[in-house]
């Protein structure tokens, strides 16, 4: 099935109703950059499935460039999903269900919303540096976050 709309192939029949995403302490992370002058410089980094935005931190806390205090920091929290695979079961956050054999999404549309919601973020953050750069703006990712991004 191709999803001509957003540019997304999967070979899955996309037909089962799926739940409205939640999230269990969904606190996406924003870090501020420490500068009087505001920021120069957006990252906007995606977590893993099953992690969530605090396992940036480290990568943050040993970003040593001469301008870290004009880097804002945009980690937003994947929701949370029922998931099931390799013999395991339970909810965590996950940006999109995987399907049986691990190697495509369970569901397009959740890939889709995602996708929709993080080109929104990457958008509204980008407007909000000098001349709407986008040059500026680095957008990456662990694991299924990078998959997304």
């Amino acid at each position: 099935v191709e999803d001509s709309e957003h540019g997304i192939a999967n070979d899955m029949a996309d037909e089962d109703e799926i739940d409205d995403p939640w999230y269990i302490n969904s606190h996406d992370l924003i870090l501020e950059p420490l500068s009087t002058k505001g920021h120069r410089f957006t990252l906007v980094l995606l977590h893993s499935c099953s992690g969530g935005p605090d396992d940036w931190m480290p990568f943050v806390h040993q970003l040593h460039l001469p301008f870290r205090n004009e880097i804002k920091v945009v980690v937003p929290c994947a929701p949370v999903r029922f998931e099931e695979h390799g013999g395991w079961s339970g909810e965590q956050n996950s940006w999109f269900e995987y399907s049986e054999d691990g190697n495509s999404p369970k569901h397009l549309a959740q890939l889709v919303e995602q996708r929709t919601r993080l080109l929104q973020l990457v958008e509204s953050e980008r407007d909000l540096l000098a001349g709407g750069d986008p040059r500026r703006l680095v957008l990456g990712g662990l694991s299924q976050g990078v998959a997304l991004a």
